[in-house]
C-alpha cells in the first residue's frame, strides 16, 4: 500500500507523573515510540498525588521484605519534549492525577482501574484489604462530547501480602499494553 494512508501516522502527546516519571511510564513511551504509525510529538508532566508518610513507609518496607526486584515505580528521568499546546491526534494519559475534562471531539486514552476511583498503587491496595483475588485495568479512549470506548482490558492478579509487588507486576503489564491500545 502506498499514497498518504499509508504514511498516515497516528500523533501522540503523552502525561507522565512529575517531576520525575515511573520507569514503567518510561517504558510505555518508548514503547510508544516504537509502535510503527505512532509518533510521538509531545511530552509532559504534571503533579500527582503524593502518597502519606506512612503510605511510603509501607512501600519502603514491602520493597525490603518482598525483594521487588525490577520496582515499576522508581522515579526515572524523562526530558519533556514537543510542544504540549500542539494539536495531537491523541493523549496517552498515564499520569496518576485525574485528568481534566475532555473538550469535544478530544480524545484521550486513560488507564482505568479496579472500580476507577484510585490510581494504580491506591487501587491495588483496596483489593488487597478487600480481599479481591484480581484488578481489571480498561484502556479507555474517551473523545469530549461522546461516550468511552473500552479499547483493552487486562486482569491482574492480587498477591494479599503485598500490594507493592502486585503493583508492580501489574504497571510493567501495562507499559506493554499502552502501545497496542494505540
Amino acid at each position: 500500500m502506498s499514497g498518504p494512508a499509508a504514511s498516515a501516522r497516528t500523533r501522540v502527546a503523552v502525561v507522565l507523573d512529575g517531576p520525575c516519571a515511573q520507569a514503567w511510564q518510561a517504558r510505555a513511551l518508548e514503547g510508544l515510540r516504537a509502535t510503527p504509525g505512532v509518533e510521538v510529538v509531545a511530552v509532559c508532566r504534571v503533579a500527582g498525588p503524593r502518597p502519606s508518610a506512612a503510605a511510603q513507609r509501607r512501600q519502603a518496607l514491602e520493597r525490603r521484605l518482598f525483594g521487588v526486584g525490577s520496582d515499576a515505580t522508581l522515579p526515572v528521568d524523562v526530558a519533556d519534549e514537543g510542544d504540549p499546546g500542539s494539536a495531537p491526534d491523541l493523549t496517552v494519559w498515564l499520569a496518576a492525577a485525574a485528568a481534566p475534562p475532555l473538550p469535544a471531539g478530544v480524545r484521550r486514552l486513560e488507564l482505568v482501574h479496579g472500580d476507577g476511583v484510585h490510581p494504580a498503587l491506591p487501587a491495588f491496595a483496596f483489593a488487597a484489604a478487600r480481599g479481591a483475588r484480581t484488578v481489571v485495568t480498561e484502556a479507555r479512549l474517551r473523545t469530549g462530547g461522546a461516550g468511552d470506548v473500552v479499547v483493552a482490558r487486562t486482569a491482574s492478579g492480587v498477591r494479599a501480602f503485598s500490594p507493592v509487588v502486585t503493583a508492580s507486576f501489574a504497571l510493567w503489564k501495562l507499559a506493554a499494553l499502552v502501545p497496542l491500545a494505540v
